[in-house]
């Protein structure tokens, strides 16, 4: 556990270990994403062999009154694209009350199922690669005018949510994607701006997509001396402004 954790982890962790439980589980209810991405793993052969072995409703009811007696606290729900079964998502969320329910996605959902999913979750945490509309469709497959539109019905809201940047190497962490992301952020007002600095990936060499392992990365200067910004002592985070810039 690092210092840039929220204080609800933080409690759920000190919960957990008081009581000799299990503090979270991750829920992975699709490995399908609607998304191109030229340079995630996603869409690998391997992983694509999988693509068809989701499991039913009847089966998460079982995985979810297991995670209730043995006391799990944090629910992580992701994919692929979860949101891609907005309709079984929500049925899954509505098996698990008492416990916190985050949601990862894109963003890249029909809004009404993005506003349903929002209201039952407690937090979602939302990626958006490129700030930029045609180097996200490039890149991605999509345009991000959708995403920009679900980030700001939540802005129009009381309730928490994080916006999170993979950062890939001369894609999405470049200065120019950084500074709009930033000051994007600080006019959307999520509760941080994550920079994923550790997720593993495809590289792209070319047009040819090869597998990598996690790849080791470090902040580049770019956001590292932006104006105003300064730095935490914990060296995990920015303080821009009003926002506060993790790293992860």
């Amino acid at each position: 556990m690092n210092d840039a954790e929220s204080p609800i982890v933080r409690y759920l962790h000190a919960r957990a270990a008081k009581n000799d439980s299990c503090a979270s589980m991750t829920f992975e209810i699709t490995s399908r994403c609607n998304f191109r991405c030229k340079m995630c793993y996603v869409h690998s052969e391997e992983c694509n062999k999988h693509a068809d072995e989701e499991l039913s409703l009847e089966q998460w009811t079982d995985i979810a009154d297991q995670a209730l007696e043995v006391g799990v606290m944090f629910v992580l729900i992701t994919g692929g694209e979860p949101l891609m079964q907005g309709e079984f998502l929500l049925e899954t969320m509505k098996l698990l009350p008492g416990i916190h329910k985050v949601v990862e996605t894109s963003g890249y959902a029909d809004p009404e199922i993005f506003r349903k999913v929002f209201e039952e979750a407690d937090l979602i945490l939302c990626d958006i690669k490129l700030m930029d509309s045609e180097k996200h469709k490039k890149y991605t497959g999509v345009d991000n005018k959708v995403i920009l539109e679900n980030i700001g019905y939540m802005k129009k809201t009381e309730k928490p949510f994080v916006i999170r940047i993979p950062m890939i190497p001369g894609i999405t962490d470049t200065t120019e994607n950084i500074d709009a992301a930033i000051d994007a952020a600080n006019e959307l007002a999520p509760e941080h701006l994550e920079l994923c600095l550790d997720e593993p990936m495809a590289y792209l060499d070319g047009d040819d997509l090869t597998l990598t392992a996690v790849i080791d990365r470090t902040p580049s200067t770019s956001f590292v001396i932006t104006e105003n910004a300064k730095r935490a002592e914990s060296n995990e985070c920015l303080y821009v402004g009003g926002l506060t810039v993790i790293f992860r």
